[in-house]
């Protein structure tokens, strides 16, 4: 580092000669290629990528695209050779890897050593630079690269600098960063003691980004930065494009480009575009012009001669007409896949529904955008894993199961699944197909899974069954009420008028009071559940339900057998619900007197309870009509007969009973199925023969700033 680079007219000399190297290159590779299938005018769209900031080689455009001088070079050699370029961005370290593992065609900007060299093959180079030692200012201790042993040294990871200093044992301290920008940025806030990187794109950062505490150590005076055949000392590189080692034809076809954009001029327009503006302005002498020109022109007469051997092949390659039309027809079968891979892409990803595909041992191969939603990821992070990466294992295990049927089958299988959305979290039943995948042979290779939302669908389902139900209630209530109104309305009169025959006999007056009352609760009763079924408007307003359980309990007890007790639990500071006070005493009712009934021969126990709750995510993915949050919970318990499980189901139905004939119509439990569901809550059912049943309510907890 410490030697003066060369003037121009030095390094400019042979620049030509080089770019005359790059032209025997490519023609010593011409019959490999065309023997290997990939004759000049079959274009074809390269995959390279550039860093994050190494200006003005590589820079990041405003709106996120690759530029810069080695990029622009890039496009354009390729382009002389009908060849185009697809640009990505990231940091160096993984592009590099990229181009090793072949996932990248070509790199605009590598400089050649021979440990590289042992990894990807080189163009003839395009650029030298020459690297510099950048310390904050009034840093007294470095001058050179030996000033290094022991200091903190910030490099990019994967850069040749980071290389060289690792290589040279310059520090034990390395501090490798993603970009220069990154590494500038934390030796101007004084972290660290030096940044080794190329002087040109060192200066053109510290401008950039404004900072003005940083500078080189020793600052070479650099006019030019084009190819020259100078002895190099310390950090100094020559820069190249990088193919995977191998690739013969396209080394050829990038050394053809690069030969064709010196000599029309590109390069030296590209040149002066990126660089001029930085690079100080050598005064070359006339005569020293005129060497310049007589030593270019015989490389051109070189180039010549070569161009009309180049053209004699091209007349022997026209010859073979029947491989040029095999390659044409393939060609076309291939962009007809093209469209036709682009037209099925396009329809898969504006389905609504979920849509994947996996190999046979569960490894995802496609995606469409509604399944990325599912998994809260892009199809690029998706592909290549399994469930396991994306959801629990106990979800992972019931997916794998179900792809493991649908495979043995040999035929689609469906099933439905509640599954929740990582992308905003809601929750969604799907109704999911899985079809075996065949290849051409007949040979399994995967399933194709498909998943269709019903949860809408279900829940209409659902409603409209309710409504059903509700409405064969309704008709019944509306066919009865007048008859048992009428028999209400006798034994409300004729207790009456036996109160009024009897005044002086005190226990008969008690007793006809007691008739008088219930029977007026009654006619309340069947009014409630007549307002219920034909949907009139309630007036809901905040209700402590512990009161409203004692004052319906106080009604109660003249019912109770003699061998039933009762317990209660009741929480005072739970939270008030919303809701009509006689429908939620007409569900204490109900649910209190199936308790009461189902211990009449037996006796027992029948235990309330009120608490606040809030019920787990889990609760809430089993029960999804329900808004996460508080809850009061409502239990009733009682140690009766219980219910068989055959008939758990139906308990709900209008008109279904276990009772007698005469005994029961049925209506209890629907009617509060309907009020619960109407209030937005829920009813859950726990029982065994012979050991009681549990009624578990939920209902959610008001907001306060509703009263």
């Amino acid at each position: 580092m410490k030697k003066q680079i060369g003037n121009f007219s030095i390094k400019n000399r042979l620049f030509p000669a080089i770019f005359t190297l790059v032209i025997l290159t490519f023609f010593s590779s011409f019959e490999s290629a065309a023997q290997d299938g990939h004759l000049p005018g079959n274009p074809r769209i390269l995959k390279s990528a550039s860093e994050l900031d190494y200006p003005p080689m590589a820079v990041v455009q405003p709106d996120g695209s690759a530029g810069g001088f080695s990029v622009d070079l890039l496009k354009a050699a390729a382009e002389a050779v009908g060849l185009s370029v697809s640009f990505k961005i990231g940091p160096w370290h993984e592009i590099k890897e990229e181009l090793a593992a072949g996932a990248l065609d070509v790199l605009p900007l590598v400089s050649y050593s021979a440990e590289r060299h042992k990894v990807y093959d080189f163009t003839a180079p395009y650029l030298r630079m020459n690297g510099a030692i950048f310390v904050r200012k009034n840093t007294a201790d470095i001058h050179a690269l030996s000033d290094l042993k022991g200091k903190e040294v910030l490099v990019m990871q994967g850069d040749t600098a980071h290389e060289y200093v690792v290589k040279e044992k310059l520090s034990d301290k390395i501090i490798p960063t993603a970009s220069y920008e990154e590494a500038f940025k934390l030796l101007s806030a004084g972290k660290h003691d030096a940044v080794v990187v190329q002087q040109v794109v060192g200066l053109q950062i510290l401008r950039n980004l404004g900072i003005t505490n940083i500078m080189p150590v020793q600052e070479k005076h650099i006019s030019s930065l084009k190819p020259a055949p100078l002895e190099l000392e310390g950090f100094e590189q020559k820069f190249c494009f990088a193919v995977t080692e191998g690739n013969r034809q396209l080394l050829a076809q990038l050394n053809e480009g690069l030969t064709i954009v010196t000599l029309n001029g590109t390069y030296e327009s590209l040149y002066e575009k990126w660089l001029g503006p930085i690079l100080p302005k050598s005064k070359i002498p006339v005569d020293q012009i005129l060497k310049n020109v007589l030593f270019f022109l015989a490389p051109l007469l070189l180039v010549f001669a070569l161009i009309g051997l180049w053209t004699l092949k091209r007349l022997v390659a026209k010859k073979t007409r029947f491989l040029e039309q095999e390659i044409l027809q393939r060609r076309q079968t291939e962009e007809e896949l093209r469209k036709r891979e682009g037209h099925f892409r396009t329809l898969v990803q504006t389905i609504p529904d979920l849509i994947w595909l996996k190999d046979k041992d569960g490894v995802f191969l496609a995606c469409n955008p509604v399944f990325e939603r599912f998994f809260g990821a892009k199809e690029g992070d998706i592909i290549g894993k399994t469930d396991y990466h994306f959801v629990d294992k106990e979800l992972a295990d019931f997916f794998v199961e179900h792809d493991r049927k649908a495979m043995a089958a040999g035929k689609p299988t469906s099933n439905e699944e509640w599954i929740t959305f990582a992308d905003d979290g809601h929750r969604a039943l799907l109704d999911t197909t899985k079809t075996p995948m065949l290849d051409a042979q007949g040979r399994l290779i995967g399933v194709l899974g498909i998943g269709r939302d019903i949860t809408e669908r279900k829940k209409m389902t659902e409603h409209l069954q309710q409504a059903q139900k509700l409405e064969a209630i309704s008709v019944l209530i509306d066919g009865i009420f007048h008859d048992f109104n009428n028999i209400l309305s006798a034994i409300l009169g004729f207790t009456e008028l036996a109160r009024d025959n009897n005044p002086s006999n005190q226990q008969l007056q008690e007793d006809l009071n007691e008739i008088y009352v219930a029977g007026n609760r009654a006619k309340e009763l069947v009014q409630q559940i007549l307002t219920f079924t034909r949907r009139k408007k309630h007036t809901p307003c905040l209700l402590n339900v512990s009161n409203i359980l004692q004052e319906t309990i106080l009604q109660l007890r003249s019912a109770l057998p003699a061998s039933v007790e009762i317990e209660m639990n009741l929480d005072e500071k739970a939270g008030p619900v919303f809701a009509d006070p006689l429908q939620l005493s007409q569900i204490i009712v109900n649910l209190c007197m199936n308790a009461i009934q189902a211990m009449e021969e037996s006796g027992g126990i029948l235990s309330i309870k009120v608490s606040e709750t809030t019920p787990s995510d889990e609760f809430f993915r089993n029960h999804p009509h329900l808004m996460p949050g508080n809850y009061l919970e409502l239990n009733v318990q009682d140690t009766g007969t219980g219910i068989a499980p055959e008939i758990m189901g139906s308990i709900f139905d209008p008109y279904f009973t276990t009772k007698n004939l005469g005994d029961g119509t049925g209506l209890g439990l629907a009617v509060t199925y309907g009020i619960i569901k109407e209030m937005d809550g829920e009813i859950l059912v726990e029982s065994e023969p012979g050991r009681g049943s549990i009624f578990t309510i939920f209902l959610p907890v008001a907001d306060q700033a509703l009263q």
